[in-house]
């Protein structure tokens, strides 16, 4: 048996175009694997047999049959990363990030014996707040289409989504009684919103048009669609508490406390709400019934950066009153747990310089959700 790792790179793009969604429940497994083939080789549409086996577990097997190929897979997902792995190792053909070369010989190449590969990792992530932001900010759905491709034929399993955060901020600021017109101005442009979503700035490049943020709103949401319908848990915005720096000028909410981030460079930071406030499970309740009207799904796995995340120095910091590092991480521990989000769902937080992760984020603190590491069995 051969074992495989599935693997990833870098990116390009363009802009945005009117949408429709299919829903993944409307292609069977089979005929979504089929669509794949057809899109990525239209050459080979008619020649691959893919055949679902809820007993290969993570096990795909790729074997010859009378005018083409055979990929034999518990799933979607391992179906069309089998045929990935096919077009990599077998026909010899290149679909990359970088550029392409796939064009099939005829009739397909087959294997000699059926062969298995196997993936050793259970979650294959992609993308962060800055490739999606610097990169993917003005892609169109023929450009997501491709990568989404891309993605399912390498294996990946995981892939965090951005496209509709603006429309989410939208509903949920305004659904909260912020002004609409405020709010419009605290979303950016989509080329800076890397570090609006990191808590770093407010509305830089922007305000945006209504239709803008309507049309990245439906992006979105196909964006998603597309992901499940291949097997693919699209990974949305978790709730850590930035609001914008004049919503307690604007907003009355019992039990509020909020803390103030001061400036990044020169941009004015959004403040977070602090989680052990009586007002913080409504907001993060709103917040996730905002996410969930605008993408059609509850969510399975959450991103959100370390409410700590892009801070070089803590000392001294408008984040916390609290003056020096240890007495910051003292501090937070001697706060009371507080769920922020389903204890079932994963959250996936990206790690940045010296922030504490076990220690702050794993322990009994902030954003705690439960000790677990997602098939590692430990953390730097």
């Amino acid at each position: 048996m051969f074992s495989h790792a599935f693997a990833a790179g870098a990116l390009l793009g363009t802009a945005i175009s009117p949408l429709v969604c299919v829903s993944a429940a409307e292609r069977s497994p089979v005929a979504a694997a089929e669509d794949v083939v057809a899109r990525v080789t239209p050459s080979a549409k008619g020649s691959v047999l893919f055949h679902l086996n809820p007993d290969q577990g993570n096990k795909i097997t790729i074997s010859g049959i009378a005018g083409g190929i055979r990929v034999e897979a518990s799933d979607v997902r391992r179906l069309v990363a089998g045929y990935g792995w096919y077009l990599k190792n077998i026909a010899k053909v290149h679909f990359s990030w970088n550029g392409n070369r796939i064009t099939l010989p005829s009739p397909l190449p087959v294997p000699a014996s059926p062969v298995t590969v196997e993936s050793p990792w259970n979650i294959v992530f992609a993308y962060n707040y800055c490739t999606l932001s610097y990169t993917a900010a003005f892609w169109d759905w023929n450009r997501w289409q491709r990568e989404i491709d891309f993605l399912a034929l390498n294996g990946f399993t995981h892939a965090l989504v951005t496209a509709g955060l603006e429309k989410t901020w939208e509903d949920f600021l305004t659904g909260l009684g912020y002004p609409r017109e405020k709010a419009l101005r605290f979303i950016p442009n989509p080329a800076f919103a890397a570090w609006w979503n990191m808590g770093n700035l407010e509305g830089h490049g922007g305000p945006l048009s209504q239709q803008q943020i309507n049309k990245m709103a439906q992006m979105g949401r196909r964006i998603v669609s597309r992901m499940e319908q291949l097997g693919m848990t699209p990974v949305l915005q978790g709730y850590v508490g930035f609001v914008p720096s004049d919503f307690q000028e604007n907003v009355r909410i019992d039990g509020l406390k909020l803390i103030p981030q001061g400036e990044w460079v020169n941009f004015r930071r959004p403040w977070v709400v602090d989680p052990t406030c009586e007002a913080f499970p409504k907001l993060a309740a709103d917040w996730y019934k905002a996410l969930r009207k605008v993408y059609g799904i509850p969510g399975k796995m959450f991103g959100c950066l370390h409410i700590f995340g892009s801070l070089r120095a803590l000392a001294g910091s408008a984040l916390s009153p609290l003056g020096k590092r240890s007495d910051l991480c003292t501090s937070v521990h001697l706060l009371h747990r507080k769920e922020v989000i389903q204890p079932q769902v994963p959250l996936r937080l990206p790690c940045y310089d010296f922030i504490p992760v076990t220690s702050l984020t794993l322990g009994p603190c902030l954003l705690a959700v439960g000790f677990r590491y997602f098939g590692c069995d430990r953390l730097p």
